[in-house]
């Protein structure tokens, strides 16, 4: 089911060469599949597209405008994709920091915190 979903996300990218949004969508899409078992299902979804991701994105940004100019941060840019396929956020890196998502697209996704890890090096000397 990974490689269906994964050549779902690659042929829309292929189809929409010139669309770097598309491209940059699917790049995290892809990411997320990998460390996210049940994500390819919800991808595979009929009418779930990276365009219609887009389209939520506009949606909200088009909310927030002022003077009619809306933005979105990254972290507001991917949880609104996430919630449009209702996958649930998985960290990329091995050793995540800790991350909370919001149900509320527009909040941001990762809030920053401290994280302390113990390093203890014993040469035996």
């Amino acid at each position: 089911m990974l490689e269906k979903a994964i050549k779902k996300i690659n042929d829309e990218i292929e189809k929409n060469k010139n669309d770097t949004n598309i491209k940059v969508i699917g790049d995290f899409l892809v990411s997320q599949l990998k460390l996210n078992v049940g994500a390819s299902e919800k991808v595979l979804q009929d009418g779930k597209t990276i365009k219609g991701s887009i389209e939520e994105m506009r949606k909200v940004a088009k909310s927030k405008a002022v003077n009619g100019c809306g933005m979105l941060t990254d972290e507001e840019g991917f949880g609104i994709v996430l919630k449009y396929f209702d996958i649930k956020f998985t960290p990329v890196s091995e050793y995540p920091l800790p991350i909370k998502v919001t149900e509320d697209p527009v909040a941001p996704i990762v809030q920053n915190e401290k994280v302390s890890i113990d390093f203890n090096v014993d040469l035996g000397f």
